[in-house]
């Protein structure tokens, strides 16, 4: 009687499990397919920006420098072929740094709400009040500001369902479940995506909005050998241009070879070493951030 609870309940949790997924898969599809990808617009990011400055000026600030910024996200990972997490993120926040002389304070909030705002901006020129002077701070002279600034083309939103994020992570892990006969487990496989948009303004003039988004996959098949286990071996593949297949395939053509390639490793003793990364490596640390490629 008991084992046949048992199975009872087993069935139940199963059938909730999977009918929760399910919801929050609608859920997801139904913001991260839709066109309205962030709940405040570029105009609305750069009016809040705009309200902070004038309100500290307004306050007493000498100076102030201030940002907006909203993102949302989206993670699949399944491990065997089985779905193990689904998440969505969504949030949002914005960041004062208000001088009175050399005197400076700083506050945060994640609340839009006018009032909110102005809160923010009063903490912050409060603590400005009683933090002592710094010949050093203060905003950049205004000829070092960057003006003009080009389009670095970082947009490029991808509108991924659920269950085609699933099927993608899948195809991550099968490919480097397949690409070596020793790999015989997995740590799983994911595909996120994330998008923030961002306003960056101070006193001085300067006033910038820019969106960004990247995706990326990741694959981590465990090794064996000789009966050994040497465990898993984590490779991803990042990109800001999703329609590219590289972005699962990549991954899985060099993610096992990568595996395997520690196989002989062994304690060195502590000393100064060049530390040699593979191409992929080198590639995504140049081109992770567009600050360091305009650099």
């Amino acid at each position: 009687m008991a084992s046949h609870l048992t199975g009872l309940n087993w069935h139940a949790r199963y059938c909730y499990d999977n009918a929760f997924i399910d919801l929050l898969a609608q859920v997801m599809n139904s913001i991260v397919t839709s066109g309205a990808r962030f709940s405040h617009s570029a105009n609305g990011l750069r009016e809040i920006a705009q309200d902070m400055l004038d309100y500290a000026r307004l306050r007493g600030a000498s100076a102030v420098s201030v940002e907006v910024s909203e993102g949302i996200g989206q993670g699949v990972t399944v491990r065997n072929g089985a779905v193990e997490t689904i998440e969505y993120n969504r949030d949002k926040g914005l960041g004062i740094t208000a001088y009175i002389g050399q005197q400076r304070g700083n506050a945060s909030t994640s609340d839009f709400s006018r009032q909110a705002v102005r809160d923010t901006v009063d903490a912050a020129l409060s603590i400005a009040r009683y933090t002592a002077k710094d010949d050093c701070s203060g905003l950049p002279d205004p000829d070092m500001l960057a003006h003009n600034l080009p389009d670095l083309d970082l947009y490029h939103p991808w509108y991924l369902p659920v269950d085609k994020a699933i099927e993608l992570a899948r195809e991550c892990e099968m490919s480097a479940m397949e690409a070596d006969k020793r790999v015989n487990n997995s740590e799983g496989a994911t595909v996120n995506l994330h998008e923030t948009q961002f306003v960056h303004a101070n006193s001085l003039g300067f006033f910038d909005y820019i969106p960004r988004c990247k995706g990326y996959s990741r694959s981590a098949p465990d090794r064996s050998h000789r009966g050994r286990t040497h465990g898993a071996q984590v490779e991803r593949t990042a990109t800001r241009y999703h329609a590219s297949a590289g972005i699962v395939r990549g991954t899985n053509r060099i993610q096992p070879a990568g595996a395997f390639r520690q196989r002989g490793e062994r304690q060195q003793p502590v000393s100064k070493v060049l530390v040699p990364a593979r191409p992929t490596r080198q590639i995504h640390i140049l081109t992770a951030h567009p600050d360091r490629r305009r650099a």
